[in-house]
Parts: structure tokens; sequence; C-alpha cells
């Protein structure tokens, strides 16, 4: 594995921060990367099994992380992702892990607009997004489970027509949402209702979230 980029301060930039092109197996780990005039770190053209975590990727013009056209086979883990028009977005990349980052005060703190499937989120905090994820246009077979949704504008937004799978079953459970209004009678740390995604028919089945007391008849 190459380390091409680590402890660097890179900012600045009239394009991206880092842009990997056809290129793959590096890692970029623990840069501060802010105020590029494109993304903080650009996944372009079939660029795959790259692991990028512990950055801090904050105020660049476009996207916190950008993966492009087969970028497949990433791990983006524990980053900070801040202050971007998005967090993390896919364009026809599958098969990525996107885990343990905090993705806050973007306009989407995620995007799969176009093709993007087999991606797995999850134990990411994403927060004070106007979007926090949205999925659309022929994105299925997406495994989103175990993050934090809290004061988003939306929460998550999932197109009709696209599958995607926004739990980890029973009793593993799913995501916790600021806006679950469920309780949990039986005291498992479930709710007892799913919470349905805006857009479609998607269902997070085993909402975590902080419980009403249920009503105990005397």
């Amino acid at each position: 594995m190459n380390n091409i980029r680590s402890y660097n301060t890179i900012d600045s930039n009239n394009d991206d921060g880092v842009h990997l092109y056809y290129s793959c197996n590096n890692s970029v780990c623990e840069n501060n990367i802010s105020n590029n005039n494109g993304d903080g770190i650009f996944l372009q053209q079939h660029s795959c099994n790259n692991i990028i975590s512990y950055n801090d990727v904050t105020d660049n013009d476009l996207n916190s992380i950008g993966l492009e056209s087969n970028s497949n086979l990433n791990t983006v883990s524990e980053n900070n992702l801040s202050q971007n028009q998005r967090g993390v977005d896919f364009l026809e990349s599958n098969s990525n892990v996107i885990t343990g980052n905090i993705i806050s005060n973007n306009i989407y703190g995620l995007s799969l607009p176009y093709y993007e499937n087999y991606n797995v989120i999850n134990e990411n905090v994403i927060k004070d997004n106007d979007y926090g994820i949205i999925i659309y246009h022929n994105s299925s077979n997406n495994s989103i489970y175990h993050n934090i949704f809290i004061n988003n504008n939306q929460n998550a937004y999932n197109e009709w027509g696209n599958t995607n799978i926004w739990d980890n079953g029973y009793p593993s459970g799913g995501n916790f949402w600021d806006d679950y209004n469920g309780i949990d009678r039986d005291g498992d740390g479930i709710g007892d209702t799913p919470y349905n995604i805006s857009g479609g028919f998607n269902q997070d089945r085993y909402p975590l979230g902080i419980f009403k007391t249920p009503h105990k008849p005397t």
C-alpha cells in the first residue's frame, strides 16, 4: 500500500485537495484538507481499494470526498467531513464502506444519485446537514445501519423504486433517528414500529431512538 498523503495540510488549491485517478491501494490518512476549489479528496476512474481515514476535510467548494466512475471497494473511516456541499458523494461507485465518520454542516451529508450499489454506510454521526442522506436513480442494495441522524432538516430520502437496507436485522437494529416517535414496550432498545424513509416504501424496520415510556395499566 502506498502512503501517498499523511500528516499534511492541503489547502487553497485551484482544484481538488487530493485527486486519485486510476490509482489503487493507497492510504490517505491524518491530513487537514480545506478551502480547495474542488473536492477535498476525489477518487476517479477505477480508483479502488484505497483507505481514507482520520482526515479533517472542511470548507471545500464541492465535496469532502467524491467517489466517481467505478471507484469501488474503498474504505472511508473516522474522518471529520464538514461545511462542504456534500460530505460523501458517490457517482457510479459500488461496494465502498463509509464508517465511523462525523458528517456535519453540509448541504447533503451523503449523496447516492446515480447507479450506486452494495455500499455499506454504518456507524456515522450525520448531523446538522440540510439533508442527511439522499438515494435515488437506480441506487439499490446499499446497507445503512447503526448511524446517528441528528438535527438534519431532512434525515433521509430514498426515491421510490430503489430498494435499500436500512437496518442490520434483529437484534442488531437499525439507525438512531432524532424524529422517531415510536415506543419500545419490551425494553429491547428497538422501536416497536418501523421508521418510514421519505420518498417511497423503504423502512428502517428496527429503529433506535429515545423512546417514550409506555403507559402501564393500573
